[in-house]
């Protein structure tokens, strides 16, 4: 069996897999970070003792000291040492094709949105977008050749809400007295207030984006959508003008990282 993990910001997604090259019969779960609290993670990786894991692959954005900690805690408790996958300059995805980083510094390109970029392009081997909604929205966009034109880093509606509520002690105040969401596009108590504007802000940024990129003639077709907020993410493209609309050609890929994941353990090994 091989385990990969997609250890994010707030949570830690894990799918269980015979063949790499197919999800179709894999097993998957997911737990909370509980900020890596060891004995929390101990109990994780033992609900995994006994399937027979011989390979651990990681996309992980924690820091390097958690990720020797938990390399440590996975040989203790699976006896697998597990690979961190990297960002790299550029990898071969196929004959005479290679995805192309755009960072100076290679490294420094998170390592989700590495993947998935990979994952959609070995995919598709055309320019396309791919966003990834998860604790943070990530949007990147992958030229004909194979080349990252760069992209964006925003804010998901979860994290706009914990901003408000977290920092702004009136609003807090406020929140703890609702009872619950109150309202449809316009708030009438606060939480609701905050629920709905977060998402709002999510939507506007989704439609000014890709209408932008309409507008300058280099929205790519193919448009891949992952991670938990997906469903916000196609609500605001389905909301674009019609001619955009008929023209994208939406890919919800949940799998997404770990298809990348697959890929760049299947070229490195």
């Amino acid at each position: 069996m091989y385990l990969l993990l997609d250890q994010g910001n707030s949570r830690c997604k894990y799918l269980l897999t015979e063949d790499l090259h197919s999800f179709e019969d894999a097993q998957r779960g997911t737990w909370d970070n509980q900020e890596f609290e060891p004995e929390y993670w101990q109990q994780q990786l033992t609900a995994l003792v006994g399937k027979s894991i011989r390979q651990v692959l990681v996309s992980s954005v924690a820091s390097i000291e958690r990720k020797a900690w938990f390399e440590q805690l996975c040989q203790e408790v699976l006896g697998v040492k597990p690979l961190f996958a990297t960002s790299s300059k550029e990898i071969r995805v196929a004959a005479g094709r290679a995805l192309y980083n755009s960072y100076a510094k290679p490294q420094a390109l998170g390592v989700d949105r590495w993947l998935a970029m990979l994952g959609a392009y070995r995919e598709s081997l055309q320019e396309c977008l791919i966003i990834d909604a998860g604790t943070a929205i990530t949007l990147d966009l992958i030229d004909q050749a194979g080349v990252h034109q760069g992209g964006h880093i925003v804010p998901s509606a979860g994290l706009i809400e914990q901003s408000l509520l977290g920092s702004t002690g009136g609003i807090a105040w406020s929140a703890r007295h609702d009872e619950q969401l109150d309202g449809r596009l316009l708030g009438k108590n606060t939480s609701s207030a905050v629920v709905f504007g977060a998402s709002s802000m999510v939507i506007g940024y989704i439609k000014e984006t890709v209408g932008r990129l309409w507008q300058q003639k280099m929205l790519p077709q193919h448009i891949y959508i992952t991670g938990g907020g997906y469903s916000l993410v196609e609500e605001a493209l389905r909301e674009l003008p019609g001619p955009v609309v008929e023209f994208i050609k939406l890919k919800q890929r949940p799998d997404l990282v770990f298809k990348g994941l697959s890929c760049w353990f299947s070229l490195n090994n």
